[in-house]
């Protein structure tokens, strides 16, 4: 199967190197880490014991970092397929079309991955107003819509994605998914999600 037929003009190819994106990600797993063991110690200084919430915000977490895990497993595969796109590297090698279905089918686990982790957040906060809440009778009921409406959001936001140009053969990806059409619908869900996660977090406040 070819992709590439002759070589793609020589253009930049990534602003950032490996090691730099490396980087980026595993000093923001190990700060979210460090945040994460302050709370739970906080918490559990305070009131000798932790709450369900807390539970959510560890998931969280725990999801951070198979997602990073996933990122620094298909990293030099990323920067490979990039320095051959940009025809800074050429011949692409023989496993070229295999690494990049690779790339494609890894990045389902990240984006599914990072929703699950910002909403789980997001449920963290939800629940610990809940208890902050629970006397007030107008509160509960105002909570519990807006609890429906984060739900629906995650739901909005990990269904909308075009998991089909991640998962098909990269033969019928390069044929279906790099239209205008498709480009079109990967901005409109890309805007969508953005706001949503925007509107959450006020209706969360």
């Amino acid at each position: 199967m070819d992709i590439f037929t002759t070589r793609p003009r020589p253009s930049k190819t990534a602003k950032v190197t490996q090691g730099a994106f490396l980087a980026v990600i595993w000093s923001g797993v190990a700060i979210a880490f460090f945040f994460l063991l302050l709370r739970l110690f906080g918490r559990w200084k305070g009131f000798r014991k932790l709450f369900f919430d807390d539970a959510f915000v560890v998931f969280a977490w725990l999801l951070a970092l198979v997602g990073a895990v996933e990122c620094h497993i298909l990293a030099e595969l990323m920067f490979q397929t990039l320095a051959i796109t940009s025809g800074q590297l050429w011949p692409p090698p023989a496993t070229f079309v295999e690494d990049t279905e690779r790339i494609l089918e890894g990045s389902v686990i990240v984006l599914i991955f990072f929703d699950t982790s910002l909403w789980a957040v997001k449920l963290s906060f939800l629940l610990f107003f809940k208890r902050l809440g629970r006397h007030v009778r107008k509160q509960k009921v105002l909570w519990w819509c807006v609890f429906a409406f984060t739900v629906a959001t995650y739901l909005v936001c990990v269904g909308n994605k075009p998991y089909y140009c991640m998962i098909a053969p990269l033969e019928e990806t390069q044929k279906i998914c790099t239209t205008d059409s498709a480009e079109r619908y990967r901005q409109l869900t890309l805007k969508l999600n953005c706001a949503l996660d925007v509107l959450t977090d006020f209706a969360s406040m």
